[in-house]
């Protein structure tokens, strides 16, 4: 646990209670029984994560950063094969360490750093996923020379800035 004391998750949403997220896990296919603050925050996070549109990749990934800082005691669901997850982490540590350094009070730091992992999940999880998936197209001259145009120092690099214009 990374925080100075153990949090629940009903400081993020006190409205959603255990039994609602067991049954939730169990009719979304997610295997967690929810027995201690650990898998309590694994469930609540990945519910959190598909109510705001997150893939589940994502989801359990963030499930596993957050039981990991908020209860101790991550609850991997083998998404480092997908995510690099210990980067990740080495970044929300500089952040909490700079919420600590920005408020006194634990609690404000415990919800600014969740809401700030979700914001690296919604927002930028690309920059930290694996790149093992192909896609080869052909396109004409004329299209080849206006995707050369794009700023990036190879095709993929074009390819990547050329899709985040067009979905932020």
């Amino acid at each position: 646990m990374f925080l100075r004391k153990e949090y629940e998750y009903n400081i993020i949403d006190d409205s959603i209670s255990v039994d609602y997220l067991q049954k939730w896990c169990k009719e979304n296919g997610i295997d967690i029984n929810i027995g201690d603050n650990s898998s309590a925050w694994c469930a609540f996070t990945q519910y959190y994560c598909i109510s705001h549109k997150l893939d589940m990749i994502s989801a359990a990934s963030m499930g596993y950063i957050v039981s990991s800082l908020f209860a101790g005691n991550g609850m991997s669901a083998s998404t480092e094969i997908y995510i690099r997850e210990e980067e990740i982490t080495f970044n929300v540590v500089e952040k909490l360490n700079e919420l600590h350094t920005e408020y006194d009070d634990e609690d404000i730091v415990a919800v600014n750093l969740f809401d700030y992992i979700f914001d690296l999940y919604q927002n930028n999880i690309s920059d930290y996923e694996y790149k093992d998936e192909k896609l080869i197209f052909r396109v004409g001259t004329a299209s080849l020379l206006r995707f050369m145009e794009i700023e990036g120092e190879s095709k993929s690099d074009k390819f990547r800035n050329l899709l985040q214009k067009i979905y932020k």
